[in-house]
C-alpha cells in the first residue's frame, strides 16, 4: 500500500523524486499490511517531511461492520489500458462492500488524463537533482576495467559482421551506448529512436503496451529513406514491445529490418515471440525474467 505522505520515514531512502517517494508495506492480506505498517510508521526528526500523528493504530480499523462506509469508484481509472481481471476482483470488492451495507458511489476525479504528463515532469526534475550525486565519480560503481565496454561492443559487431545494412537504430537511451559505436566503426548512418515528444522537426509515433499502461515512441519522418536495410541495436530484449513498435515505424517510412541486435535477452520474457520473421541475435541469454 501507499501510505499517506510522511507517514513512514524516507531517511536511508536514495531518493528518486523527493516529492513522490513513500515507504509502504507489500504484503499478502490486509491484516498483515496493518500490523506492518503499525510497525513502520513514526516521526522520525531526520527526515523533514515526517508527520507526528497519533492515529496509526490502523489494526483497529480493521472492523467487519461497513454499514454506512462510503466507497468511491473513480470512472477515470475504468478506461482503456485496465486489466479485465483487475477490473473484476475490484468491482467484486466493492460489491461485497455494498452487499454488507456500504455506500458505494461512482465519480469522475476530471484531472486523471494530467496525472502522467505532471508526473513525468516532477520526477524527471527531482530525479536528475537527487541521482547526479551518483555519477560515477565520487559516487557510485564506477568500473575499473575500461576494456568492458569494448568487448562488448565488439561481441555484438562480431554477430552481424556478415549482415548487409545501411542504417542502425537505436531507441533511448541505452541502446544509443551501443548502436552508435556500431554505427561509427561501421560507417552507417545512426538514427535515434526516442520517447514521444524529444525529437524536434516531423516525426512519425507508434504506441506499444507496458506492464503498467502503454508508452509512445516516435522516430524523424526523413531519417528512413525506402529500401534502406536496417537493424536495430538495443542493450535488452524483454518483452519485445519496444522493438515491435521500432520496426513498424522504419517499415513505415519504407524502411527493410533485417536484424535486431542486443546484448541481453530475458528469454523468459519471451520476447522473440513479438519478432517472428526477423534475425534476431543476442550476446547474453538469461532463462529466467
Amino acid at each position: 500500500m501507499k501510505p499517506t505522505y510522511g507517514t513512514v520515514s524516507r531517511y536511508g531512502l536514495i531518493a528518486y523524486g523527493s516529492s513522490l517517494d513513500q515507504i509502504g508495506p507489500l504484503t499478502k492480506s490486509v491484516e498483515d499490511c496493518a500490523v506492518v505498517l503499525e510497525a513502520i510508521s513514526s516521526h522520525d526528526k531526520k527526515d523533514s517531511t515526517s508527520v507526528e500523528r497519533k492515529d496509526t493504530d490502523f489494526s483497529s480499523a480493521l472492523v467487519k461492520d461497513v454499514k454506512g462506509m462510503r466507497i468511491g469508484i473513480p470512472r477515470d481509472y475504468f478506461g482503456e489500458g485496465l486489466d479485465s481481471e483487475v477490473r473484476d476482483k475490484v468491482l467484486a470488492a466493492a460489491e461485497l462492500l455494498r452487499s454488507n451495507g456500504a455506500v458505494v458511489e461512482e465519480f469522475d476525479l476530471s484531472l486523471v488524463e494530467y496525472a502522467i504528463p505532471t508526473y513525468y515532469t516532477i520526477a524527471a526534475a527531482e530525479a536528475s537533482s537527487n541521482l547526479e550525486r551518483f555519477d560515477g565519480i565520487k559516487y557510485g560503481y564506477r568500473a575499473k576495467d575500461a576494456e568492458g565496454l569494448h568487448l562488448a561492443i565488439d561481441t555484438m559487431e562480431d554477430l552481424i559482421k556478415d549482415l548487409d545494412y545501411d542504417v542502425v537504430v537505436g531507441p533511448e537511451s541505452r541502446g544509443f551506448i551501443f548502436g552508435m559505436p556500431i554505427a561509427y566503426n561501421h560507417h552507417k548512418a545512426f538514427v535515434p529512436v526516442r520517447k514521444k515528444g524529444k525529437l524536434p522537426c516531423e516525426t512519425i509515433s507508434a504506441s506499444y503496451e507496458l506492464e503498467y499502461g502503454t508508452a509512445e515512441i516516435e522516430i524523424h519522418k526523413r531519417s528512413i529513406k525506402p529500401g534502406d536495410k536496417v537493424i536495430i541495436v538495443d542493450d535488452l530484449l524483454a518483452t519485445g514491445g519496444t522493438a515491435e513498435a521500432i520496426i513498424k515505424l522504419v517499415e513505415e517510412l519504407g524502411g527493410e529490418v533485417v536484424g535486431f541486435l542486443c546484448l541481453i535477452e530475458l528469454e523468459g520474457l519471451k520476447g522473440r515471440s513479438k519478432l517472428e520473421g526477423y534475425p534476431v541475435e543476442s550476446v547474453i541469454q538469461y532463462p529466467g525474467n
